[in-house]
């Protein structure tokens, strides 16, 4: 499931692109003003016509927002969707009861020359991989007469503690602080200093 061939443009600065057999990954380089942005963003917006059937496609425009946000307790519950479901999504998404303190609840359309909100929510989803770890937790201690026996959970941050040592090879994911109803807290460790420094997130 992917983009097999694609033919787009004329739109802004992109005159015409075309490609067929189009290989598993595919790089696109080039000076800045020569469409690169504009050709990814018709990617996205026409994959409904372009994309094989059933492939899901998420977009992550270059203009996006890091914006420090306090992630509440309330606001956990305003928004019942995976990170990958916001980068679907054609605009940005808005909390249904409380929206976290510092984020910009445009709600417009996610386009390649406008600021992105839909980066301002990782911290969110890595706050949600969270409540899904105590809700598994729950599980085992209810249904093992009141113990949590070691292993016995499954380690629901894996593969988020290995995408940030692809990506970021300097960090490594400690955990989620919930200590505070009103400041749910992402803690990385500084690999590089001495001795490991620890900090809360600041997406």
């Amino acid at each position: 499931m992917a983009y097999k061939s694609f033919r787009v443009g004329p739109s802004k600065g992109l005159q015409d692109a075309e490609m067929s057999n189009v290989p598993d990954v595919l790089v696109i380089v080039g000076p800045n003003g020569a469409g690169k942005s504009t050709l990814l963003y018709e990617l996205w917006r026409q994959r409904n016509s372009l994309a094989e059937p059933s492939t899901r496609v998420t977009y992550i425009s270059p203009n996006r927002a890091w914006r420090r946000t306090t992630l509440t307790g309330p606001s956990m519950f305003g928004l019942q969707m995976s990170y990958r479901q916001v980068l679907e999504q054609e605009s940005v998404p808005g909390f249904q009861f409380q929206a976290p303190p510092g984020y910009y609840q445009s709600g417009g359309a996610r386009q390649a020359d406008s600021m992105d909100e839909a980066q301002s929510l990782v911290k969110y989803s890595i706050a949600r991989i969270e409540a899904r770890r105590q809700r598994l937790i729950s599980s085992v201690f209810d249904g093992s007469g009141g113990r949590v026996e070691p292993n016995s959970v499954p380690d629901v941050y894996g593969p988020l503690r290995e995408l940030v040592h692809s990506l970021l090879p300097h960090l490594a994911f400690l955990r989620v602080d919930v200590t505070s109803e009103n400041d749910q807290r992402c803690l990385f460790k500084k690999l590089d200093a001495v001795p490991p420094l620890s900090w809360t997130s600041t997406i």
